[in-house]
């Protein structure tokens, strides 16, 4: 993000690295809760599928369109109340492929709006301890997103729904930006 506006040169590929393993992170923080990786990320890959199809690539919709597929089958199980879940090895393979997949094809806009449920869980967590170790006090009351929603009284299943909803709304920006790219 912001390499397009700036010529960092060499340091892009680290650039790039850094902000995988956040992302990859951020998924894992997110794993903790029932389903919310399974929901987020097949609405991830409907919408790499629907871009690449929209941009005549329909040949790489295949790989997103298997892996929503996939999700959708897991899904089944980790609805709350999750009899399985994805377990640290799925949400980073997830995580990998919302921000792989675009990055392959060259479109270095869309890992940033596709993984946004993401992006919010772990970037509460950071912001939590920033805070605390700024101020000596929590900012929140509960850290990552899905536990905060949990303290103001929503079930896992709205929790689920909630995240599903970020995830569309980053679906909506990422087709948006690639129209405009």
């Amino acid at each position: 993000p912001g390499a397009g506006y700036v010529l960092l040169g060499s340091a892009v590929p680290f650039l790039w690295a850094v902000l995988m393993v956040a992302l990859a992170e951020c998924a894992r923080i997110t794993e903790r809760d029932e389903g919310a990786v399974c929901g987020a990320a097949f609405v991830a890959m409907l919408a790499l599928m629907m871009v690449e199809a929209g941009l005549g690539v329909s040949g790489l919709a295949v790989l997103p369109a298997a892996l929503a597929g996939a999700l959708v089958a897991l899904g089944l199980w980790a609805f709350p109340p999750a009899r399985l879940g994805v377990g640290c090895c799925g949400s980073l393979l997830a995580a990998g492929a919302i921000g792989c997949i675009p990055l392959s094809l060259d479109m270095t806009s869309l890992p940033v709006p596709l993984a946004l449920p993401f992006w919010l869980e772990g970037g509460m967590v950071a912001l939590q301890i920033l805070f605390y170790r700024r101020r000596g006090r929590p900012l929140f009351a509960a850290a990552p997103l899905h536990r905060w929603l949990e303290k103001r009284g929503m079930s896992a299943v709205n929790i689920f729904y909630s995240l599903c909803a970020l995830s569309v709304c980053g679906l909506a920006l990422a087709v948006r930006l690639a129209r405009w790219a």
